[in-house]
């Protein structure tokens, strides 16, 4: 084990995973010296941002909450764009999805070429959102709103009520959910499929 000498008279150690253990605040064995980003090996520009948050305001003595992992989207910015928040795991019988092509979804107002994408959400009896990835042009930003929604447990009802400022991005999987017609207490949209 690797050791970093000189931290006041105890030492911080990598564990076996290659990482400085922490609590879920990042706070180290050492209580004022906290580990984020990729020294805590998140390796992403927004999970490395909101673990450094939380280590400064819970240095501070502050009260906050851990990093919330699941409702932070996390997009991998290549040519398509890559995007993915919450639960995409397989949930058996008490989650359902629904893949839609972007192709047939207001293409000519948001997005600049013919490319092929989809937006795939999934959602939980309760009818609440636990999580969507994406494929496409500028695909993260409408992620974005998606992981608000699964953070604070938005029905899918009150997400199709929501109109958004138009065009955009961000408008997108709300444009998606009314377009479909869909309500969860109506039947479900034509592909959907248990998974």
């Amino acid at each position: 084990m690797r050791s970093f000498a000189g931290q006041d008279s105890k030492s911080l150690f990598l564990d076996s995973s290659g990482t400085v253990p922490t609590n879920t605040f990042g706070q180290s064995d050492v209580p004022h010296l906290y580990v984020a980003g990729d020294a805590r090996q998140t390796h992403s520009a927004v999970f490395s941002m909101m673990e450094g948050r939380t280590a400064v305001l819970h240095a501070m003595g502050r009260k906050i909450a851990p990093p919330d992992y699941r409702s932070t989207p996390l997009s991998f910015n290549d040519h398509p764009q890559a995007a993915a928040v919450g639960d995409l795991a397989d949930g058996g019988d008490n989650v359902r999805e629904i893949i839609l092509p972007l192709s047939r979804n207001f293409r000519s107002c948001l997005f600049d070429h013919e490319e092929e994408g989809f937006l795939k959400l999934r959602w939980n009896q309760e009818g609440r959102l636990t999580g969507a990835s994406a494929v496409g042009e500028r695909v993260a930003e409408a992620l974005t709103p998606l992981g608000l929604a699964i953070r604070m447990r938005i029905p899918l009802k009150s997400m199709t009520e929501f109109f958004g400022a138009h065009p955009s991005t961000a408008e997108f999987p709300f444009h998606v959910l009314r377009s479909q017609g869909w309500l969860p207490s109506e039947h479900p949209p034509e592909g959907e499929r248990s998974v």
